[in-house]
């Protein structure tokens, strides 16, 4: 089955089809996270098989830090088991939060429903707020893909701004694809990348 995944396109081949976007989703989930308590922020609204950057913030409104615990809980998925807490990462995902605001980000690609992050607060005195959760693909999935096969493709630029790809590995051919439309895409042998080149 021949199949594509980039973050700003869709690509349908006549055996299969495989979908993404390009822009951030919010994570509804959010709240206080008690002492000894813990808060799920649910990972379902993410599509699968893309590899997005999640990222929340944890706000400490009180003037003593607080030690957290972050756990991504899984049935099936795969990505960083390593947490960064304001872009440090974290040794056995866990730390202390600082008076403030905090951003905790972390890596997942998941592959089916139920799976969620968790935040544990392992403060017994103090509660904590987790807010403004949203899940960007990474930036390795927006640059580029290879395909394995060569052939015939319809490119879906399922977005609302124009996109610019580049197909090939040594002379790229490009084309430019307006918001909500298509074009089909020829993949002249295996193994070539095709590259998001713009979006305006």
């Amino acid at each position: 089955m021949k199949k594509l995944l980039l973050s700003t396109i869709i690509l349908l081949s006549s055996t299969g089809t495989i979908a993404a976007s390009n822009s951030s989703i919010p994570l509804l989930s959010s709240g206080e996270v008690k002492p000894a308590e813990s808060l799920a922020i649910s990972l379902n609204p993410l599509i699968k098989n893309v590899d997005y950057d999640v990222s929340c913030y944890v706000s400490n409104d009180s003037a003593d830090n607080v030690d957290m615990r972050f756990d991504l809980e899984t049935k099936t998925s795969s990505g960083s088991s390593k947490f960064l807490l304001n872009d440090i990462m974290l040794k056995n995902n866990q730390d202390t939060l600082r008076s403030g605001d905090n951003i905790v980000t972390v890596t997942v690609s998941l592959q089916g429903d139920g799976n969620s992050i968790s935040f544990k607060n392992l403060d017994f005195s103090h509660s904590v707020h987790v807010r403004n959760c949203v899940a960007k693909p990474a930036l390795q999935t927006l640059k580029s893909k290879t395909l394995a096969m060569s052939g015939y493709f319809i490119a879906y630029n399922d977005t609302d701004r124009t996109v610019e790809i580049g197909v090939g590995n040594v002379f790229p051919t490009s084309y430019t694809i307006a918001p909500h439309s298509n074009k089909w895409v020829v993949v002249s042998t295996d193994n070539q990348n095709i590259h998001i080149n713009k979006i305006s």
